[in-house]
């Protein structure tokens, strides 16, 4: 109930708005003189000047004086990653041996060079913290990395 009641309200206003900018059109003749007679009271312009000749340092200059636009959005895809350097990222190829002996055998996934690393020894630029049963953990400064058997 209260729907209908809203749109017959909405209906009349419209309708009431819609008679009134009628009439307000068809009385033109007053309204339009005053801006008419305004228009006509206005100085003209003055000419534009001529410009400059131009000289080589004059466009750089000009160039220089204008504002760069800035884009109206950001991409919504973050900028591409860097590439991955050697001696980032390493598959465990294999493990040898047990206990504190064991070996482990390190490929880097950007160049194939392939490192043999025993427990607490390097690889690059890596540290060797433990080497387990079916992974190997190294460590650097700020980061950490483990590579496990697939």
């Amino acid at each position: 109930m209260r729907r209908i009641l809203a749109m017959a309200l909405l209906a009349a206003l419209l309708s009431w708005a819609a008679l009134h900018l009628r009439a307000r059109n068809a009385d033109t003749t007053g309204g339009n003189d005053v801006v008419l007679a305004v228009r006509r009271e206005r100085p003209a312009a003055p000419p534009p000047k001529p410009a400059p000749p131009a000289t080589p340092s004059t466009p750089q200059k000009a160039a220089a004086d204008q504002p760069v636009p800035l884009p109206l959005f950001r991409p919504l895809t973050p900028p591409m990653a860097a590439a991955p350097q050697p001696g980032e990222q390493f598959n465990l190829v294999g493990l040898v041996g047990r206990g504190g002996a064991r070996t482990a055998f390190l490929k880097d996934q950007v160049d194939g060079h392939v490192w043999t690393a025993s427990a607490r020894g390097r690889v690059g630029a890596w540290s060797v913290a433990a080497i387990g049963e079916r992974c190997v953990s190294l460590r650097r400064p700020g980061r950490k990395l483990q590579a496990c058997l697939q």
